[in-house]
């Protein structure tokens, strides 16, 4: 009877932030659990460098969207972020470079410059697309997207 009553109250938003928040907490457990320490600092250190390149680029993009009264359907919108995405494609490999030459131990290497690249990239078209979903208030395609994410990132995990 319990389950009743609770189930039609929670809303599909709160089970959208239930999959982002979730989804972070056990994919670290995760990583942490079956890579091993020195391994999962190694990943920490690429992780954090993709978040740092996700705060900037993040702020960069969105800040000035929501700050500013734009009608959503406005093309501008879309030419704005398209530009600075495709600008950010040339930067990221900057932030990268700046990132390992002030980390104490600089031992990073080619395939792990071109997956921080990638993920950074794919971390920020990611959040793009959840405030586009979030404004278009479509939080039942933001639940599966976040969904297909996890699942994404634990068959990486688990494979690579």
């Amino acid at each position: 009877m319990f389950n009743k009553l609770l189930i039609p109250k929670i809303s599909i938003s709160l089970l959208e932030q239930l999959s982002v928040n979730s989804g972070n907490f056990f994919f670290f457990i995760l990583a942490a659990r079956f890579a091993g320490p020195e391994q999962f600092g190694l990943f920490g250190l690429l992780i954090v460098s993709s978040q740092l390149i996700l705060t900037i680029a993040i702020q960069w993009i969105l800040l000035p969207i929501t700050s500013k009264s734009y009608k959503f359907n406005s093309f501008d919108i879309y030419l704005q972020i398209k530009r600075k995405i495709g600008f950010l494609f040339f930067l990221i490999p900057f932030f990268i470079w700046l990132y390992s030459i002030l980390i104490s131990n600089n031992n990073f290497n080619l395939n792990q410059y071109i997956l921080i690249y990638f993920l950074s990239l794919i971390m920020v078209i990611s959040e793009v697309s959840r405030f586009f979903l979030i404004r278009l208030r479509a939080v039942k395609k933001l639940l599966i997207s976040n969904i297909i994410k996890w699942l994404i990132g634990y068959f990486l995990l688990f494979n690579f």
